[in-house]
């Protein structure tokens, strides 16, 4: 029986020399199924202000949507870091972490108790997921999993199947090269999903793992697997607000057919399309698989989209006579 007893946020201490400052480390522990979990994430907490979460990839620098604020904008909003240091090398989960007693993920039961405790702490104006990567499907994820008023991702990944190119290439990996077939992505092994079989069964759980799949439940009225299954770990099933998706053609020099493209973003296009869900896109002609926007643009973006939809709120999908700057600035313009 899924429940949340106690849900608890607390400073637990200040790390100094990082974003032309300090910024806090935080703790949420709460109680699921009479077990204790907690999750840490760093960041800064200002009442009344809006709210950024940034989701970091795999294996990446936590600290690395701070080094990008601007010094004068971090104290215009929120701005936190979920720490994923589950999986293989403790390089990071894809924001899952363990399982529980039932087979389930825990971080998606955690997370949910995180961003209620959050926004009852200090009240935001406005709640922005901004993630790349691993970190893009955190963003993902989660909103279909809890309301926010807007989504960045760049160049993130929609499906965790094994089969794809991005998992399939071997990263360097010599045996990767040599035995293609047999090989496996250790982050996804490390997960109990590296093959075709493991990662079809834990979709009966987790259908959130593949956007094509989780998007075919929720608009199909005769299945509602997912409807069910978000109900008994107590989150929505659906998309949020609104979308910014940016990325390139090609995902490094060696995916010269777009692979990365194709599997990652031609289903969360058609995800967002059949679901008649409100969204944008950046997409660059060369390879490359960075953040490629700061953490202050993409949220002063979804600040605008939202004050443009705010205007005319009975226009939403007639033209609306936009007086803002639309397309956000990207780090490959600064």
């Amino acid at each position: 029986m899924y429940a949340i007893t106690k849900s608890i946020i607390e400073d637990c201490s200040t790390i100094n020399g990082y974003c032309h400052g300090s910024i806090n480390k935080y703790t949420i522990t709460a109680t699921i199924d009479e077990q204790k979990h907690e999750l840490i994430f760093l960041g800064r907490l200002i009442p009344n202000k809006p709210l950024l979460i940034a989701f970091h990839g795999w294996m990446n620098n936590q600290y690395y949507s701070f080094y990008d604020c601007d010094p004068g904008d971090l104290n215009k909003f929120s701005i936190l870091c979920p720490q994923d240091r589950s999986g293989h090398m403790r390089a990071g989960s894809w924001f899952l972490g363990p399982r529980d007693s039932e087979g389930y993920f825990i971080y998606p039961k955690l997370f949910v108790a995180f961003l209620d405790t959050i926004r009852q702490k200090i009240n935001p104006s406005l709640s922005v997921f901004l993630g790349s990567s691993m970190g893009g499907f955190g963003a993902l994820i989660y909103s279909l999993l809890v309301d926010v008023d807007g989504v960045v991702m760049s160049v993130p990944q929609t499906t965790l199947d094994p089969n794809v190119h991005y998992f399939r290439r071997g990263f360097g990996n010599d045996y990767a090269r040599v035995h293609p077939k047999e090989y496996q992505f250790p982050g996804l092994k490390a997960l109990g999903i590296s093959t075709r079989k493991s990662f079809s069964e834990e979709l009966k759980k987790s259908p959130y793992l593949d956007i094509s799949h989780f998007a075919s439940l929720i608009t199909s009225p005769s299945d509602s697997i997912a409807v069910n299954l978000c109900s008994k770990i107590k989150v929505k099933a659906s998309f949020s607000n609104f979308y910014h998706i940016i990325g390139t053609r090609y995902d490094q020099v060696k995916d010269v057919n777009g692979e990365y493209y194709r599997h990652m973003f031609l289903p969360l296009q058609s995800a967002l399309l059949d679901t008649n869900t409100r969204f944008s896109m950046n997409i660059y002609p060369f390879a490359g698989h960075d953040a490629y926007i700061y953490p202050s643009e993409a949220f002063k973006y979804c600040s605008m989209v939202q004050s443009e939809f705010s205007s005319a709120p009975n226009q939403q999908y007639n033209y609306l006579k936009i007086k803002s700057k639309w397309i956000p600035t990207s780090a490959l313009a600064l």
